[in-house]
């Protein structure tokens, strides 16, 4: 983890995501699950299983989510 500009910053990989459903799930670097909406990634961005992403981490009432995901390392987007 690190804080980049106030905000704290967090990388993961991609447990699964399902772009019909428009959710899945990042696995923290902490070993935490962070459920990730669609709404939550950066337009023009998709996101698959496995793929290496940073975000920021947030406690909410429904749980640990994942908010602003980007892709790192690989920029393409399909």
């Amino acid at each position: 983890m690190l804080i980049l500009n106030g905000e704290l910053k967090m990388e993961g990989t991609v447990k699964w995501f399902d772009s019909k459903k428009g959710y899945g799930f990042v696995e923290g670097e902490d070993g935490e699950d962070y459920f990730a909406h669609y709404t939550a990634i950066e337009e023009g961005t998709f996101i698959h299983d496995n793929d290496h992403v940073s975000f920021d981490p947030v406690e909410t009432e429904r749980g640990k989510q994942a908010q602003k995901v980007k892709k790192v390392g690989d920029q393409q987007t399909e």
